[in-house]
Protein backbone atom coordinates (compact mmCIF):
# COMPACT_ATOMS: atom_id res chain seq x y z
CA UNK A 1 0.00 0.00 0.00
CA UNK A 2 1.12 3.76 -0.63
CA UNK A 3 2.91 4.29 2.73
CA UNK A 4 1.85 8.15 2.02
CA UNK A 5 -1.20 7.47 3.10
CA UNK A 6 -1.09 4.42 4.34
CA UNK A 7 0.33 5.41 8.02
CA UNK A 8 -2.23 7.88 8.51
CA UNK A 9 -5.56 6.72 10.42
CA UNK A 10 -6.11 7.19 13.96
CA UNK A 11 -6.30 9.96 17.46
CA UNK A 12 -7.09 11.64 21.36
CA UNK A 13 -6.41 14.75 23.07
CA UNK A 14 -6.33 17.42 26.06
CA UNK A 15 -6.56 21.20 25.38
CA UNK A 16 -8.34 24.27 25.99
CA UNK A 17 -10.59 26.71 24.72
CA UNK A 18 -11.59 28.02 20.79
CA UNK A 19 -10.76 25.30 18.41
CA UNK A 20 -10.86 22.53 20.81
CA UNK A 21 -14.82 23.53 21.96
CA UNK A 22 -15.35 23.95 18.54
CA UNK A 23 -13.75 20.04 18.14
CA UNK A 24 -15.67 18.96 21.06
CA UNK A 25 -18.79 20.71 19.86
CA UNK A 26 -18.44 18.39 16.50
CA UNK A 27 -17.80 15.36 18.26
CA UNK A 28 -20.83 15.86 20.41
CA UNK A 29 -22.92 17.01 17.43
CA UNK A 30 -21.93 15.74 14.59
CA UNK A 31 -22.57 11.55 14.36
CA UNK A 32 -22.14 11.35 10.66
CA UNK A 33 -20.54 12.74 7.89
CA UNK A 34 -19.91 12.55 3.80
CA UNK A 35 -17.72 14.91 2.16
CA UNK A 36 -15.94 14.86 -1.00
CA UNK A 37 -12.05 15.53 0.08
CA UNK A 38 -8.65 16.28 -1.77
CA UNK A 39 -5.14 15.32 -0.42
CA UNK A 40 -1.71 16.91 -0.81
CA UNK A 41 1.38 15.74 0.49
CA UNK A 42 4.32 18.07 0.56
CA UNK A 43 8.16 17.08 1.87
CA UNK A 44 9.87 18.96 4.07
CA UNK A 45 10.84 21.19 1.68
CA UNK A 46 7.58 21.84 0.04
CA UNK A 47 8.09 19.59 -2.55
CA UNK A 48 4.46 18.00 -3.66
CA UNK A 49 4.66 14.28 -3.35
CA UNK A 50 0.92 13.18 -3.76
CA UNK A 51 -2.06 14.73 -4.94
CA UNK A 52 -5.67 12.64 -4.96
CA UNK A 53 -9.18 13.24 -4.52
CA UNK A 54 -11.77 10.75 -3.17
CA UNK A 55 -14.74 10.85 -0.81
CA UNK A 56 -15.00 9.61 2.59
CA UNK A 57 -18.11 9.04 5.08
CA UNK A 58 -18.09 8.38 8.54
CA UNK A 59 -20.56 6.97 11.38
CA UNK A 60 -20.12 7.15 15.35
CA UNK A 61 -18.55 5.15 16.94
CA UNK A 62 -15.88 3.83 15.11
CA UNK A 63 -17.06 3.96 11.42
CA UNK A 64 -15.61 5.26 8.25
CA UNK A 65 -14.98 4.64 4.51
CA UNK A 66 -12.16 6.77 2.88
CA UNK A 67 -12.27 5.58 -1.43
CA UNK A 68 -9.55 7.24 -2.89
CA UNK A 69 -11.07 7.98 -6.86
CA UNK A 70 -8.39 9.61 -8.81
CA UNK A 71 -5.43 9.22 -9.93
CA UNK A 72 -5.82 6.19 -8.36
CA UNK A 73 -7.93 3.71 -6.58
CA UNK A 74 -7.53 2.26 -2.34
CA UNK A 75 -9.66 2.03 0.57
CA UNK A 76 -9.38 2.70 4.09
CA UNK A 77 -12.80 1.48 5.99
CA UNK A 78 -13.47 1.08 9.30
CA UNK A 79 -16.58 -1.29 9.99
CA UNK A 80 -16.36 -0.33 13.62
CA UNK A 81 -14.21 -3.31 14.89
CA UNK A 82 -11.28 -4.17 12.18
CA UNK A 83 -9.64 -1.74 9.62
CA UNK A 84 -8.86 -2.71 6.19
CA UNK A 85 -6.71 -1.20 3.73
CA UNK A 86 -7.05 -1.96 0.20
CA UNK A 87 -4.03 -1.32 -2.18
CA UNK A 88 -5.46 -1.86 -5.95
CA UNK A 89 -2.24 -1.69 -7.37
CA UNK A 90 -0.86 -4.28 -5.40
CA UNK A 91 -4.07 -6.69 -4.59
CA UNK A 92 -3.29 -6.59 -1.37
CA UNK A 93 -5.30 -5.91 1.66
CA UNK A 94 -4.06 -5.20 5.53
CA UNK A 95 -6.70 -6.06 8.25
CA UNK A 96 -6.20 -5.07 12.02
CA UNK A 97 -8.48 -5.15 14.80
CA UNK A 98 -9.40 -1.62 15.78
CA UNK A 99 -8.86 -2.29 18.83
CA UNK A 100 -5.41 -2.12 17.84
CA UNK A 101 -4.61 0.60 16.53
CA UNK A 102 -6.66 3.16 17.40
CA UNK A 103 -3.77 5.12 19.45
CA UNK A 104 -2.05 5.71 15.63
CA UNK A 105 -5.06 6.11 13.41
CA UNK A 106 -6.07 10.18 12.87
CA UNK A 107 -9.40 9.14 11.11
CA UNK A 108 -10.43 8.38 14.45
CA UNK A 109 -10.59 11.74 15.89
CA UNK A 110 -13.40 12.38 12.95
CA UNK A 111 -15.09 8.99 13.86
CA UNK A 112 -14.29 8.23 17.36
CA UNK A 113 -15.83 9.40 20.56
CA UNK A 114 -12.71 8.66 23.08
CA UNK A 115 -10.01 10.94 21.40
CA UNK A 116 -8.71 12.12 24.52
CA UNK A 117 -7.91 8.73 25.53
CA UNK A 118 -5.16 9.02 22.70
CA UNK A 119 -3.97 12.55 21.87
CA UNK A 120 -3.33 15.08 23.65
CA UNK A 121 -4.41 18.58 22.37
CA UNK A 122 -4.33 22.34 22.10
CA UNK A 123 -5.30 25.27 20.70
CA UNK A 124 -2.65 26.97 18.36
CA UNK A 125 -2.45 29.92 15.83
CA UNK A 126 -3.09 29.64 12.01
CA UNK A 127 -0.62 32.14 11.53
CA UNK A 128 2.02 29.12 10.00
CA UNK A 129 -0.64 27.62 7.86
CA UNK A 130 -1.37 28.55 4.07
CA UNK A 131 -5.43 27.95 4.68
CA UNK A 132 -5.07 31.15 7.62
CA UNK A 133 -8.36 32.45 7.88
CA UNK A 134 -10.21 34.56 10.65
CA UNK A 135 -13.21 32.07 10.47
CA UNK A 136 -10.99 29.04 11.67
CA UNK A 137 -9.73 27.54 14.65
CA UNK A 138 -7.06 25.37 14.83
CA UNK A 139 -6.05 22.54 17.10
CA UNK A 140 -2.79 20.37 17.61
CA UNK A 141 -3.54 16.57 18.39
CA UNK A 142 -0.64 14.66 19.31
CA UNK A 143 -0.70 11.29 20.15
CA UNK A 144 0.53 9.10 23.45
CA UNK A 145 1.70 6.46 21.77
CA UNK A 146 4.57 5.99 20.99
CA UNK A 147 5.80 4.82 17.17
CA UNK A 148 2.31 6.20 15.77
CA UNK A 149 4.18 6.85 12.46
CA UNK A 150 3.00 10.81 12.79
CA UNK A 151 4.05 13.32 15.12
CA UNK A 152 0.86 15.48 14.78
CA UNK A 153 -2.05 16.23 13.39
CA UNK A 154 -3.83 19.59 13.02
CA UNK A 155 -7.10 20.33 12.60
CA UNK A 156 -8.95 23.42 10.68
CA UNK A 157 -12.99 23.95 12.35
CA UNK A 158 -15.38 26.65 10.96
CA UNK A 159 -18.28 26.86 12.27
CA UNK A 160 -18.03 23.75 14.41
CA UNK A 161 -17.62 21.89 11.87
CA UNK A 162 -14.14 20.12 10.31
CA UNK A 163 -12.79 21.78 7.06
CA UNK A 164 -9.35 21.09 6.70
CA UNK A 165 -6.75 18.20 8.19
CA UNK A 166 -3.27 18.47 8.58
CA UNK A 167 -0.65 15.39 9.13
CA UNK A 168 2.97 15.60 10.02
CA UNK A 169 4.92 12.39 9.51
CA UNK A 170 8.08 11.22 10.97
CA UNK A 171 10.13 12.71 8.15
CA UNK A 172 8.19 16.11 8.11
CA UNK A 173 6.42 15.03 5.55
CA UNK A 174 2.81 16.83 5.58
CA UNK A 175 -0.68 15.81 4.04
CA UNK A 176 -3.34 18.41 3.98
CA UNK A 177 -6.97 16.64 3.46
CA UNK A 178 -9.32 19.77 2.63
CA UNK A 179 -13.09 18.73 2.94
CA UNK A 180 -15.91 20.17 0.34
CA UNK A 181 -19.22 19.95 -0.18
CA UNK A 182 -19.82 18.00 3.30
CA UNK A 183 -23.04 16.60 4.91
CA UNK A 184 -23.63 16.14 8.17
CA UNK A 185 -26.22 13.63 10.27
CA UNK A 186 -27.10 11.81 7.51
CA UNK A 187 -28.54 8.47 7.29
CA UNK A 188 -26.26 6.16 6.80
CA UNK A 189 -26.16 2.01 7.64
CA UNK A 190 -23.39 -0.59 8.42
CA UNK A 191 -23.54 -2.02 5.42
CA UNK A 192 -22.03 1.58 3.88
CA UNK A 193 -19.05 0.02 5.84
CA UNK A 194 -18.38 -2.86 4.73
CA UNK A 195 -15.33 -3.86 2.61
CA UNK A 196 -16.09 -6.24 -0.05
CA UNK A 197 -12.96 -8.01 -0.86
CA UNK A 198 -11.93 -8.58 -4.72
CA UNK A 199 -10.80 -11.81 -5.66
CA UNK A 200 -7.79 -13.27 -5.65
CA UNK A 201 -6.09 -10.23 -3.34
CA UNK A 202 -3.32 -11.40 -0.79
CA UNK A 203 -4.57 -10.25 3.25
CA UNK A 204 -2.38 -9.61 5.65
CA UNK A 205 -4.17 -9.59 9.07
CA UNK A 206 -3.36 -9.01 12.25
CA UNK A 207 -5.36 -10.59 15.40
CA UNK A 208 -8.06 -12.62 15.89
CA UNK A 209 -9.06 -13.95 11.88
CA UNK A 210 -12.43 -11.87 10.83
CA UNK A 211 -15.53 -14.60 10.98
CA UNK A 212 -15.94 -15.79 7.59
CA UNK A 213 -19.91 -15.37 7.78
CA UNK A 214 -19.87 -11.64 7.78
CA UNK A 215 -20.04 -10.41 4.37
CA UNK A 216 -17.46 -8.05 5.17
CA UNK A 217 -14.52 -10.10 5.92
CA UNK A 218 -15.33 -13.30 3.52
CA UNK A 219 -11.92 -13.92 2.92
CA UNK A 220 -11.98 -17.99 2.73
CA UNK A 221 -11.18 -19.74 -0.20
CA UNK A 222 -10.63 -16.01 -1.90
CA UNK A 223 -7.44 -15.37 -1.08
CA UNK A 224 -4.42 -15.90 0.09
CA UNK A 225 -3.79 -15.07 3.93
CA UNK A 226 -0.55 -14.15 5.53
CA UNK A 227 -1.05 -13.75 9.24
CA UNK A 228 0.97 -10.92 11.11
CA UNK A 229 1.30 -11.45 15.07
Amino acid sequence: MNKIFAGFLILSFNVSADGVSDLNTFANNISSMSSEFSQVVLDKKGLKLQDVQGVMLFKRPNKFRWDYLKPYQNQIISDGERLYMYDQDLRQVSINPIAKVAGSTPLLIIAGKNVEKYFILKNIDDQNYTEANQNIKWVEATPKEEGAGFSKVILGLSDNKLSVMKIVDAFEHTTTISFKNAKYNISLTDNDFLFKLPDGVDVVQSGAIPDPTNSSSNIKNKTKNVDVK
